[in-house]
């Protein structure tokens, strides 16, 4: 008798253990990454995974990035495809590489690459939830065919092509170049690009982390303790802008449904997003900027610090989606100038509305 309670007792610690393995495993969120040098430079990889470890979480994170590669190119490769089948991944990330997606003469190729990935990551796993990367302009423009398109066209240019294909396709929006964008708008003063003008410093690798875990955790990642060799301070205005560009729109990136937000009350800010004003304290302009997912009626208005409205950008205009920006040169509606203090800007479309402070110096 004595002996089977042992063995019994044994076989029971057996099942204990393999289930807490087991359930320890379920919990461990599984992040591949497809991409390019964009993806592999500074190890961005790592970095999210150093990132998600410093807050507690369980990740197993595997690289796939390829120098030189774009998505076409990794249908071709292998090791991306054994990659894909070796664990069920929670998400994929898919980078392209390049700016195919924005050009007409090799956008239809890319979505047909995307799709080609797509069916064989659900193959692999039905319930892999799929990012798509959304690029950056390169610092001084880019010219193709010809014509010459400044960073805020190309800017615009790729926010347009990544929501379409993200549209299309019901992928969740890694919004990597519009938090890229903030930065460069907000805190000029922050190095996001390698020398050659197109690729990550380790500061916008370390902004392109910080964007997918705000993405994957759907949870801000200020106050992170993980900032690499990056000075902390700049490292912290780099979390903010990625946790508020992330967070603050979780319905136009696609990281919930309709419906959750709804539930989880994110639905006020699901359409639009407002960028901080630039500069910010300022004298004599500063630049306010939004963007927009769908069409819509806007209102852009700026206050003074007792409410009263004293300017009108916007009002009631159909909007169709995109990036817009509008200048504002401290006067009021009758082209007096203001005095120096805080004001406010808000936008409104329909019933959602959403209002930042900004200070005019003299």
């Amino acid at each position: 008798m004595l002996k089977n309670f042992k063995i019994n007792l044994t076989l029971a610690a057996l099942i204990f253990v393999t289930l807490f393995v087991t359930d320890s495993y379920s919990q461990t969120t599984k992040v591949l990454f497809i991409g390019s040098s964009l993806t592999g430079f500074n190890g961005q990889p790592v970095i999210f995974n150093e990132l998600a470890t410093a807050a507690g979480k369980e990740v197993l994170v595997v690289n796939g990035a390829r120098a030189g590669h774009n998505l076409t190119d990794h249908l071709s490769v292998p090791e991306t495809v054994e990659k894909i089948n070796q664990e069920k991944w929670d998400y994929v990330v898919l980078e392209n590489g390049d700016y195919g997606l924005m050009y007409e003469e090799t956008r239809a190729e890319v979505w047909t690459t995307i799709g080609t990935f797509i069916n064989m990551i659900h193959a692999n796993c039905s319930t892999t939830k799929i990012i798509i990367f959304m690029d950056w302009a390169m610092k001084y423009g880019v010219s193709h065919n010809g014509m010459y398109y400044s960073y805020e066209i190309f800017q615009q240019m790729i926010y347009n092509a990544t929501m379409d294909v993200a549209r299309d396709k019901n992928l969740i929006v890694a919004p990597i170049g519009s938090a890229w964008r903030s930065i460069v708008n907000t805190f000029p003063g922050i190095e996001l690009y390698a020398p050659d003008n197109g690729h990550p410093s380790l500061g916008g690798s370390y902004l392109g982390a910080c964007v997918y875990y705000s993405v994957i955790f759907q949870e801000s990642v200020v106050g992170n303790n993980y900032f690499n060799t990056i000075p902390e301070t700049e490292a912290q205005n780099i979390q903010s802008v990625a946790s508020s560009t992330v967070l603050e729109n979780l319905g136009l990136w696609n990281i919930v449904t309709s419906v959750d937000l709804e539930d989880k009350d994110y639905s006020k800010n699901f359409s639009f997003h407002l960028f901080q004003n630039f500069p910010n304290p300022f004298n004599p302009s500063t630049t306010i900027s939004f963007e927009l997912i769908g069409y819509c009626n806007a209102e852009l208005l700026i206050y003074n610090s007792v409410g009263e409205r004293i300017y009108s950008f916007l009002h009631g205009e159909t909007l169709s989606p995109g990036l817009y920006s509008f200048s504002w040169n401290g006067k009021n509606d009758s082209g007096n100038q203001v005095g120096a203090g805080t004001y406010f800007y808000s936008f409104r479309t329909g019933n959602f509305v959403v209002t930042k402070g900004m200070i005019l110096l003299k």
